[in-house]
Parts: structure tokens; C-alpha cells; sequence
């Protein structure tokens, strides 16, 4: 339960201190990390108020339509190339015994694997999974809060309803709220529900976090070691007040304050939105250290602390993965700041060939002084023009076909500067399978360290869900997870340290190049030592064929084999 605000060891002067100086430290980054997402949505020319454009919009010597901005999005192609690549190398994580050999480690690590798969289906992993993969790639930082809201989940009853004065409330035979118990007429009434206040089951919130979003203190150096981190979030001012109504100053530190005009940045609209009726909440994280053994966490407003507490079981709920680092920064940096240079001239060179198409575009007809030019005879398919004095000059038209050239070649540029001109490149229809296998494991190169981060960071995601899991996932939810065969288990689980079981990333299974190559290398076992091999031997290898379902096929093959696995 929370503490007393009274017993806080940070008061609320020094957290809006550390708020203040975490927001100033980052400030230019989390402006480029905005205009990022600008960037991959097509908002290109975000900034229409700046200097530079409202020059070019009030410049007396241009016409409106010599005022163009075509936007060339070249931005969002790679980033999606990057995701994909990405997703495509890291389905999930599994799990392992630490020593194969001992049944404990193997009865934990399969514990652990079933309380893990169970999360994936509820919650949903696999479409986070995408999403956490574009914020890492596009922003640069993917960050997640994880946590256990006991009031979300499936409501399993309702709180007993009280009277005025506090005394319960129960249901007589006929449904009307009674004092009385029943014992008195030889009987139990049941507790009269208070639909006002629901019991939930409860569930876990895996929270995305965006990097603007997240602060971090001035001297940090590596924000996944850094003492605290601070998420601020805007909430609906009513839902706050519903949600903390046992605390009797909350409708005053729910304020919304003059100063903070509640500008929210939507990247649908290209810009900051004014948000009303809400406030600014400031979620501060202290990792465990002296000051607080077990951790410690702050909700705030600017006008006071709503709510603290020790972290549960001394996690810190918040993971971190940057893309890009740069020395002397702990902040990540997305792809897009090296493409937005090659980005702004595609744009531009765009621009002036529709300037050219618009202004110079049509065909112009020259005549000297004293040429007369009428309509001719109207004949059927036939357009005549008379013409007396010089004959008539055309001056053709022009399409901008002088900027083309360097557009292609800033385009070339960008997807190699980017390191995915492969992935455009057109593949010929008859190619040699060896030849794609090579190709596909030589761009999968190019992202290998974008990908080892990225798995590194789903490893975290799943050792800091099964320390929580064991702290609150209900007895009834671990045994559905695990199964009523296992239930025997539930302490093992809870009691059960990292030093029994591992986390490791998973081979991707559905991957086309990861498929070829498994059926060419069981093609070629089969050709040269298939005559060598005993019948179970090729049964086993069929059935791993990834083009074809033969088991059924093929059971009488591995009959023997299966007999002993099953035993």
C-alpha cells in the first residue's frame, strides 16, 4: 500500500527540481525525435510559420504557383525496411535450463516457458512486438513500462455495499438491502454489492513509452543505469480524481495549471494539439540504492505528490533500448537523422520540376507583329489555323527533366548511405537458390547489431515480466498458464531464481530464406548418404521437411522413435 505522503524522502520541491532540469537536458532531441515521426508520416514541411517559408509565401516576384512543396517520402520505405528486417530475426525469445542435465533447471525452465507463452496469447505480444520495433527504428529509443494494474482484467464480484455510516449492507430473499445478516432467521444472506466499487482480476500493462516522453537525470551516461527516470503522460483530469478518490486533496493537486498550456505533440496533425480538462502527471522510478533498498516511485503533479511507494518486489519497471548511440550522449538516435540531408533535396528537386511543369510546361505559340492567326476550315478529325504575315514560331514547353538526373542520384544515395539498395534491387527470375541464401544473409549482416539490441531488449521485456509474475499473478492464473497437471508446482515457480533458467532469443521459424535453406540441406543429406541411412533415420528427416505436412506419411517410420520420446 502506499506510504503517508508525510514520510516521503523527496518532497515535492525537489522532484519538480529534478523534473525541471531532466526536461532542459534533452530538450533538442526530443524536438528531433518529434520531427522524426513527422518525417516517416509525410509532414514534411511541418514548420509553415518559420521565417524561411512565410519569405517565400509574402515575396512579391513569385506567384503562388511557383510556391510548391511536393514531398518525395523516401523516409518511411527504409524505415519500414529496417523494421522488417528486424521482426523478421526476432519472433520471440524461449527458454533453457541452465544445466541441461538437472531436473530441477529443466522443470523451471519449462514453468517459466508455459507462464511466458500464456502472456503472449493475452496480451497480445506479437502486434507489441511490431510496435516496439518502429518506435526503436523511427524514434530511436523503444521504452516500455511494465507493470500490474490490479484494477484492470475481467471484474470477478463487487465490494460489499455499506450504509452512511459504514455499516454493511446485505440482500434479504426478496433482493432489498438489509442490516440484518440473517442469522437471526435462521439463515445467511448474501453481502449486498456495491456496483460502484468492482473487485478486478487484474493484469499486466505493458505501457509504451515514447522517448520524448521519458526523462532522464543531467549527469546520467547510460539511461539503462541511470538512478531514476521520470514518464510524463497527459490523463483525463476526472479519471485521476475517479482513480485516487481515497486521497482527500486530490481534486486541488489535480489542478490544471496556467503555465503548463497542455500542448499535445500528434503526429496525425502534424503538430501540438491543445489538451483540455487534463493533467500532467509525472511518474518519477528510483532504482533500488541506499536511500531506497527496494526502489521507490512517485506520482506527482506540479502541485504536489498524489501517491508513493517501494517498487513491488524492487523491480524497475521501465526497459530501455536505443538504436544508434552517440559518445557523449546516453540518448538513442534513429536512422533518420543521417537520411534527413538526401530527404530535404528529393523534396526540393521534386518541387522545382513541378515549378517548371507548372510555369514553363505548356507549349507556347510565337508570332511576330503583324501575323494575324485565326481558325481555320473545321474539318472531320482535322484542326486548321489560318495565318497571314511570318509563319508562327512553337516554343516547346519544359518538365523539369533537368533536375531528374540529380534526384535519381540523391535517391541512389540515400538507400546506400542507408544500406538498403539490395532491397530494392529487382531479382531475376531464374536465380540460383545458393546465390539468394548468400544475398539474404549478407544484408541480414548489415542489421545484425540493430538486431542483437533488439533481442537484447526482448529478453529484458521477459525477465522483468516473470519477476512481477511471481509477485502478482493470482494462484488461479498460474495453474491456467501452467496447467492443473502442474499445479503442485506454483511454489516451485514463485521460488524459483534467474540462476535455473535462461532466456534466449528463438530461431526464426517462418523466415523464406531460413525455410529454403533447411529443404535444400535435407535435399542434399538425402541424395548423397539417404542409401546409408536406416528408415527411422529418413522418417526423421522428412518430418522436418518445411514444405510439405508429412507426419502422417511417415509415423510408421519414426513409430519406435516416438514410443521412446513419449516414455
Amino acid at each position: 500500500m502506499p506510504k503517508n505522503r508525510m514520510s516521503q524522502k523527496h518532497s515535492i520541491e525537489d522532484l519538480n527540481s529534478l523534473y525541471r532540469d531532466a526536461e532542459t537536458v534533452d530538450q533538442e532531441i526530443f524536438a528531433e525525435q518529434r520531427s522524426n515521426l513527422l518525417l516517416v508520416s509525410g509532414e514534411h514541411y511541418n514548420r509553415r510559420m518559420s521565417s524561411f517559408y512565410r519569405r517565400i509565401r509574402e515575396a512579391k516576384d513569385l506567384s503562388s504557383e511557383q510556391k510548391l512543396r511536393l514531398t518525395k517520402n523516401h523516409i518511411q520505405r527504409i524505415c519500414k525496411i529496417y523494421s522488417n528486417n528486424i521482426i523478421s530475426a526476432n519472433p520471440g525469445v524461449g527458454f533453457a535450463p541452465k544445466n541441461e542435465k538437472e531436473i530441477h533447471d529443466q522443470k523451471v525452465s519449462k514453468l517459466h516457458q508455459a507462464v511466458w507463452r500464456d502472456a503472449v496469447e493475452k496480451y497480445n505480444i506479437d502486434e507489441l512486438i511490431d510496435d516496439w520495433a518502429d518506435n526503436y527504428v523511427q524514434i530511436g529509443e523503444t521504452i516500455v513500462k511494465l507493470f500490474w494494474d490490479a484494477s484492470g482484467g475481467k471484474v470477478k464480484g463487487y465490494e460489499q455495499k455499506a450504509d452512511k455510516k459504514g455499516h454493511p449492507l446485505f440482500l434479504d430473499p426478496n433482493g432489498q438491502e438489509t442490516l440484518d445478516a440473517g442469522s437471526s432467521m435462521g439463515m445467511q444472506f448474501q453481502p449486498a454489492p456495491d456496483k460502484t466499487r468492482p473487485d478486478h482480476e487484474g493484469e499486466f500493462i505493458f505501457e509504451e513509452v515514447f522517448g520524448f516522453n521519458c526523462l532522464r537525470p543531467p549527469e546520467c551516461k547510460d539511461i539503462r543505469k541511470s538512478p531514476w527516470l521520470c514518464i510524463r503522460k497527459m490523463v483525463d483530469r476526472d479519471e485521476l480524481i475517479a482513480r485516487f478518490r481515497d486521497i482527500s486533496d486530490i481534486e486541488k493537486l489535480a489542478q490544471e495549471s496556467q503555465d503548463e498550456t497542455f500542448m499535445v505533440f500528434d503526429s496525425g496533425k502534424g503538430g501540438y494539439t491543445n489538451s483540455k480538462n487534463q493533467v500532467l502527471l509525472r511518474e518519477f522510478y528510483f532504482r533500488p540504492c541506499t536511500l531506497y533498498p527496494n526502489g521507490y516511485f512517485y506520482f506527482t503533479t506540479k502541485e504536489g505528490t498524489i501517491v508513493e511507494g517501494e517498487l513491488p518486489g524492487g523491480v524497475f519497471p521501465i526497459l530501455f533500448r536505443g538504436f544508434d548511440r552517440v559518445q557523449t550522449t546516453p540518448r538513442g538516435r534513429a536512422i533518420i537523422k543521417t537520411l534527413r540531408p538526401y530527404q530535404a533535396e528529393i523534396n526540393r528537386a521534386a518541387s522545382k520540376m513541378a515549378e517548371h511543369q507548372i510555369t514553363l510546361g505548356d507549349d507556347k505559340l510565337l508570332i511576330q507583329n503583324g501575323t494575324k492567326v485565326s481558325a481555320g476550315v473545321s474539318l472531320p478529325g482535322v484542326r486548321t489555323v489560318n495565318y497571314t504575315g511570318m509563319e508562327p514560331k512553337i516554343l516547346q514547353g519544359r518538365d523539369g527533366s533537368q533536375y531528374l538526373n540529380y534526384m535519381t542520384t540523391q535517391i541512389g544515395e540515400m538507400y546506400q548511405v542507408a544500406m538498403v539498395q539490395e532491397e530494392t534491387e529487382e531479382l531475376p527470375a531464374q536465380l540460383d537458390p545458393y546465390v539468394m541464401l548468400f544475398r539474404s544473409a549478407r544484408q541480414k549482416k548489415k542489421f545484425q547489431r540493430y538486431i542483437k539490441g533488439f533481442e537484447r531488449f526482448l529478453i529484458d521485456v521477459v525477465k522483468t515480466y516473470l519477476k512481477l509474475a511471481k509477485i502478482h499473478l493470482p494462484d488461479d492464473a498460474v495453474v491456467y498458464a501452467i496447467g492443473t497437471n502442474e499445479a503442485i508446482n506454483i511454489e516451485e515457480f514463485r521460488s524459483a531464481t534467474d540462476l535455473c533458467y535462461e532466456v534466449k532469443v528463438e530461431a526464426q521459424s517462418d523466415d523464406i530464406e531460413t525455410k529454403l535453406g533447411k529443404q535444400i540441406v535435407i535435399n542434399h543429406a538425402l541424395q548423397y548418404i539417404g542409401n546409408q541411412l536406416k528408415p527411422e533415420d529418413i522418417g526423421k528427416l522428412l518430418r522436418q521437411m518445411p514444405y510439405a505436412n508429412l507426419d502422417a506419411s511417415f509415423d510408421d517410420l519414426t513409430l519406435d522413435y516416438d514410443n521412446v520420446m513419449n516414455d
